[in-house]
């Protein structure tokens, strides 16, 4: 039952309330002509009409207390005073999230810097020294770890949350796959970037243990998926393809879930997504109004480091290859 049907309920008992006043103050009224009456009749010995007026004189009395209790201890505006103080608390709790959430884009964006500012393009650059997964954890840290408070949802403690990225570089593991081509003015091209580049699903959290077994790296390249896997994929697929904000449910192990997808702007794009962040939470959960606006900041900062981290990659490539042409062409 919602906060709202509450009230109305407390509202309706409330009007019940004063309608039995009312009633009482016609009691009241005809209490009053009773005793009249009756004392008009009372004799000089005690008589059944002396016990009517005292009946309906302690009678009245009781109405009387049971009215002022009621005007002293039930304001007509009881419920209009706490549906003021609930949206009250539930404005300074939002402001709180607000300056929270601020906090957490500071923190990301300083982050980002901190991980370009310090790079050094060349053979041993900083930036992708360790794998995008692990840098990108970095990066979404307020995120991934106060997870609760950007969706504000407070009562979650458990997430999946990962990201598909249509396209990233990562160092290969044997760089003689990486043929060299020679041009003119002493220039050097690569051909076979197969074993650079690479797409596909980057876990950053999962506390619903929710990775391969019904989450894998290729899903969205996957042509065997059936029921959760399917649904996953689709919610993934739509987010990325129509460049917008999803929220799914699935049911998986007799538990309901609730998926969330955000596109991840290109960079440099409004019109497509290079990726799609998605979170994972068991239960139904609704969305607030600014969460698709709120999770897109973070995608933006996330697909610009990873524009980056993929131009690091070349960069270190590029640069061994070219080190290592020059010690042939010199040997």
């Amino acid at each position: 039952m919602t906060q709202d049907e509450l009230y109305s309920m407390l509202k309706k008992w409330i009007n019940v309330i004063r309608r039995a006043i009312i009633a009482t103050v016609v009691v009241e009224g005809l209490l009053v002509i009773f005793i009249g009456i009756a004392s008009n009749k009372i004799g000089e010995t005690i008589d059944i009409w002396l016990g009517i007026v005292i009946f309906c004189g302690l009678l009245y009395l009781l109405l009387l207390v049971v009215r002022t209790m009621y005007l002293l201890n039930f304001p007509g505006d009881v419920t209009d005073e706490l549906q003021s103080k609930s949206k009250l608390e539930e404005y300074d709790k939002s402001f709180s999230r607000q300056k929270i959430v601020n906090e957490y884009i500071n923190q990301t964006v300083k982050s980002l810097n901190d991980q370009t500012c310090t790079t050094n393009v060349g053979a041993d650059p900083h930036m992708c020294d360790e794998g995008l997964q692990v840098r990108l954890k970095d990066v979404l840290k307020p995120v991934i770890s106060n997870t609760n408070t950007i969706l504000n949802a407070y009562h979650i403690n458990k997430f999946t949350i990962g990201l598909h990225i249509d396209f990233y570089r990562h160092e290969p593991q044997d760089y003689s796959k990486i043929n060299l081509i020679p041009a003119e003015n002493d220039m050097v091209f690569i051909d076979n970037w197969e074993d650079i580049d690479d797409k596909g699903i980057l876990i950053l959290r999962d506390d619903l243990k929710l990775e391969f077994s019904l989450i894998h790296k290729g899903l969205l390249d996957s042509e065997s998926e059936t029921k959760q896997g399917l649904e996953i994929k689709s919610a993934i697929h739509k987010s990325l393809k129509n460049v917008e904000f999803v929220k799914t449910q699935f049911k998986y192990e007799d538990k309901l879930y609730t998926m969330i997808c955000s596109d991840m702007p290109m960079v440099c794009s409004d019109t497509d997504a290079s990726g799609v962040m998605f979170v994972i939470m068991e239960g139904v959960y609704e969305p607030v109004e600014d969460l698709p606006y709120l999770l897109r900041i973070f995608n933006r900062v996330a697909a610009n480091y990873i524009y980056k981290y993929n131009e690091c990659v070349f960069n270190q490539v590029f640069s061994r290859k070219q080190q290592e042409s020059r010690k042939i062409k010199s040997s």
